[in-house]
């Protein structure tokens, strides 16, 4: 089953996907625009109706933004941020990936 909204100027809504016969979520992409044109969208897995990964993203009216991944850790309450990536206007940017623990498991840089 599905589910989805828009608003009428197309700046905000999500869609949903539950499993079948069922009402718990599967997935969920979700987007809103900020006054300054900032969109930011969310996209979420779930497993048995529990959420187990997500995905951030912000993207900025001057070319730049960023992207967060979260995953499920096993013994641990909340999702834990794997990847940061973010890129500037001109296309250059960097990315970090996390442990399970948070600390920092490798860095980089593209221009």
């Amino acid at each position: 089953m599905y589910e989805a909204y828009i608003s009428t100027d197309g700046k905000n809504g999500y869609w949903r996907v539950y499993e079948e016969n069922d009402t718990l979520r599967q997935g969920e992409y979700s987007w809103s625009t900020a006054s300054n044109g900032t969109v930011t969208g969310i996209i979420s897995d779930f497993t048995n109706g529990i959420e187990d990964g997500r995905a951030v993203f912000t993207s900025n009216t001057d070319g730049s933004g960023e992207l967060n991944v979260y995953d499920k850790v096993t013994g641990v309450a909340n999702l834990v941020l794997k990847t940061h990536i973010v890129w500037q206007t001109n296309g250059s940017g960097t990315w970090t990936t996390y442990k399970n623990d948070g600390t920092i498991e490798s860095t980089g840089s593209w221009t």
